[in-house]
């Protein structure tokens, strides 16, 4: 269903030393991925297009900033970036796609996508680490005008996003898609221990990844948007489980004594919540529950089968606690208990109707017209004063 070769293109359109030198960052971005074994990255636009519009606020064209601070995306905080030399940075980066590309040049595309979104980071910190620019790595800004939203931030959404320029029109074809498992309150208030607190946690963190897998199988890991799954153990396990040779990789600071890679201990850590948001490259609910969902509901309803026979398979007679009855009784009540477990919810938000995109139009009989009247009038003005609009 996905297209993992385009994927990958989409994650190498602009290098991450793209704000050093924007002017140069095009044929930086075709070096790094040839090193790779990619190439048509400069193809790239319309999921470009519609990661730059997710990201960032209105701009006009044409405008030029040079690379100079790192703003905080949701409060007055910054970083002044000063005393960088883009040399150390260019040379250290094209060393690194050239080491990977090495390892990894002749690769299938899926494997090639999960290990550079998991581990180029790393391997560039790896190779840089005595470098002054690399503190601000995991936030190099993807544009310097608006520098809020990291390039790896930007990276993930495009390649998450199924759509195509042609040059004047912009087609895409795409959802997005909240999914969401529970009860929780009823967990809590059944809860006595905090061992149970935790076993409830657990519970639903795990069936929740069972769900995900389901997208990261098909799609990759960052069509998942909420929760970032970015060295999540549970999607570590994922890797380990579905692709050979794959070392997980961690940075570290050697007076830090950080853990290096894959632990399975952190697999018993509830880090996922029980609910999660991503984007779909499909549009149609009927395809989207007969593809993805039913395929969701299967998993968690294969886990807690198997999780319940291993629970059957250890309730054996004993002369002074159980006996068959007792535990025929146990059993029924597990059964019963998991007849309506768990609930599932969820909704489909696709960015087009039929065969166009979504327009006000389609709003009407949500929002009041004053309040509609409003967006449009910002929307023109975008569409003909802004940047991707």
């Amino acid at each position: 269903m996905s297209n993992f070769a385009e994927k990958l293109k989409a994650f190498l359109h602009d290098p991450i030393d793209k704000c050093f030198d924007i002017q140069g960052h095009e044929n930086r971005a075709k070096l790094y991925a040839n090193l790779l074994g990619v190439s048509g990255v400069l193809g790239v636009k319309g999921p470009d297009m519609i990661a730059s519009c997710m990201e960032r606020s209105l701009l006009p064209e044409r405008v030029i900033q040079v690379f100079n601070e790192i703003r905080h995306p949701l409060s007055e905080g910054y970083l002044t970036v000063s005393n960088i030399n883009p040399n150390d940075a260019f040379n250290s980066i094209r060393e690194t796609y050239e080491q990977i590309g090495k390892e990894i040049g002749n690769w299938e595309d899926k494997k090639k996508f999960f290990f550079l979104w998991r581990n180029l980071q790393d391997e560039i910190f790896e190779k840089a680490k005595s470098e002054n620019w690399v503190k601000y790595l995991p936030v190099l800004p993807a544009d310097t005008r608006v520098p809020d939203h990291s390039i790896w931030e930007h990276l993930k959404i495009a390649s998450s996003v199924l759509a195509f320029w042609d040059g004047k029109t912009l087609i895409q074809n795409n959802s997005l898609f909240l999914f969401s498992i529970g009860p929780v309150q009823s967990f809590i208030a059944q809860a006595r221990k905090t061992q149970d607190f935790y076993m409830g946690s657990f519970i639903l963190s795990f069936l929740t990844f069972k769900a995900m897998e389901v997208i990261i199988d098909k799609f990759g890991p960052t069509n998942i948007i909420y929760p970032d799954l970015y060295k999540q153990p549970l999607v570590d396990w994922f890797i380990k489980k579905n692709f050979k040779d794959f070392e997980l990789l961690e940075f570290k600071e050697e007076h830090l004594q950080l853990p290096i890679g894959f632990k399975e201990e952190h697999l018993q850590l509830p880090t996922i919540p029980n609910r999660f948001v991503a984007i779909l490259p499909l549009s149609n609910k009927d395809e989207i529950n007969s593809t993805i969902v039913e395929q969701m509901k299967k998993k968690i309803g294969d886990t807690i089968k198997e999780a319940k026979e291993t629970i059957f398979s250890e309730l054996k007679p004993t002369s002074d606690i159980l006996d068959e009855n007792k535990i025929k009784k146990i059993q029924e009540k597990i059964n019963s208990q998991l007849s309506e477990f768990p609930e599932i919810y969820w909704v489909a938000l696709p960015w087009k109707i039929g065969n166009k995109d979504i327009s006000f139009s389609d709003f009407k009989n949500i929002l009041d017209n004053n309040i509609l009247e409003k967006y449009e009038k910002l929307w023109n003005f975008a569409d003909k004063e802004g940047e991707f609009f």
